[in-house]
């Protein structure tokens, strides 16, 4: 506790009021053994530059943004590279388009770890001195020439023009980045997009829905090793969204985390291109269990349906998917099995509140006593569930 200041501690434990996931990092306590030898296995090939895959899952409640999150941190202090996505609403995903969402976001969410601090590229290159830092990879034909003809044709040109001196063609790379089509009588626009294609960018603003998901990937993880930055990881949070997507777009969608997942499970021979890419995914069991995944399959109902409601795309609407889910068995499993796990974790919070308001009452409430109590009522053992009755038994114990 000593790490974490009064003030700190206070704005803890108002976040953590309102059911929000903790950021501090000391909070944190292991669901089970095998999740952290699961994570512990993944961080290590991370900061050893291979090439890894981490399947999240949980209940909602359970703590897989907490633990995504936690990840993502512990890594701050390493020059490497990520894409964190949040997928909080569909339709998001129905603005953006989706054929183009998990590209476009990957390259908007784009950003760099060096010494405790995360920078987002796009808005770097907004810059005049990171310019003129990451120009030299376009600068260097060896480079370019790599990133062009065995990387993506298309985000060579857009990034060699992100990083231009020229603001015409700046304004045009993050234009065709936002799907953006000039109109007839957008001659600036029109021009713009015709000094890119000079360069090699194919047919029209429209051509971003023909960059690939794995395209996306495999071009940011060779862009930011060209730059210094490597590994890179990508993390996609919070799958389940597909849920709410009508069952044509929930399908594309799932696809390309079909794609995304499936990067990484590949044969022996495939792995000198995945190394440096790593991949950290979470879903749902709620939307898991619907599908039946890492289940029996019963003919016509799939046991725990009624707790989540029936989604609008099923993950057995793709296949594909379903079957890599399905056949997954090394899972980072945050569900909470033990009421012992979450009276540790009362006893953090406990003494997380003793350290924010400094009151001796606190100290003697029984976490243990607690969790038997509210038990019968809340048998799963939810973090989000759990905690703010944590902290309200303690504000109790304050009054008196």
């Amino acid at each position: 506790m000593t790490d974490l200041s009064k003030t700190d501690a206070r704005e803890e434990i108002g976040r953590l009021k309102k059911g929000m996931p903790s950021v501090w990092r000391g909070l944190y306590v292991w669901p089970n053994p095998e999740t952290q030898r699961n994570c512990e296995e993944f961080s290590d090939r991370l900061k050893g530059r291979k090439y890894g895959i981490l399947p999240v899952r949980g209940q909602t409640g359970a703590g897989k943004t907490r633990l995504v999150t936690m990840l993502k941190e512990d890594l701050r202090e390493h020059k490497m590279a990520v894409s964190h996505i949040v997928l909080r609403d569909a339709e998001d995903m129905r603005r953006v388009g989706i054929t183009t969402f998990l590209p476009q976001t990957l390259i908007k969410v784009f950003a760099f770890m060096e010494e405790g601090q995360e920078l987002n590229v796009l808005r770097a290159l907004e810059e005049e001195d990171y310019r003129r830092k990451f120009r030299k990879v376009f600068d260097n034909d060896q480079l370019y020439n790599g990133l062009f003809y065995h990387g993506s044709r298309h985000l060579t040109v857009v990034f060699d023009c992100l990083t231009s001196d020229d603001p015409g063609l700046r304004k045009g790379a993050r234009d065709w980045l936002n799907g953006y089509q000039p109109s007839t009588d957008d001659e600036a626009g029109k021009d713009r997009l015709k000094a890119m294609r000079a360069k090699g960018l194919e047919t029209t603003a429209k051509s971003v829905k023909v960059v690939t998901t794995d395209e996306t990937l495999f071009f940011l993880r060779d862009l930011a090793e060209a730059w210094g930055y490597s590994p890179y990881l990508t993390s996609v949070d919070e799958i389940e969204k597909a849920a709410e997507l009508p069952p044509k777009m929930g399908k594309t969608f799932l696809s390309g985390i079909r794609d995304l997942i499936n990067l990484l499970y590949a044969t022996e021979h495939d792995i000198p291109e995945q190394e440096g890419l790593f991949v950290l995914v979470s879903i749902s069991d709620q939307y898991l269990t619907y599908g039946g995944i890492a289940e029996d399959v019963p003919a016509v109902e799939v046991a725990g349906r009624e707790r989540f409601g029936k989604p609008r795309t099923d993950l057995r609407d793709v296949p594909r998917l379903w079957t890599v889910l399905n056949g997954i068995r090394s899972w980072a499993d945050v569900n909470i099995k033990d009421k012992k796990t979450i009276v540790r974790i009362g006893d953090r919070v406990r003494d997380l509140y003793v350290r924010a308001n400094g009151d001796g009452a606190v100290e003697a409430v029984d976490v243990a006593k607690l969790v038997d109590k509210q038990y019968p009522l809340w048998p799963e053992l939810l973090p989000r569930t759990y905690i703010p009755y944590f902290i309200q038994q303690f504000e109790r114990a304050a009054e008196k």
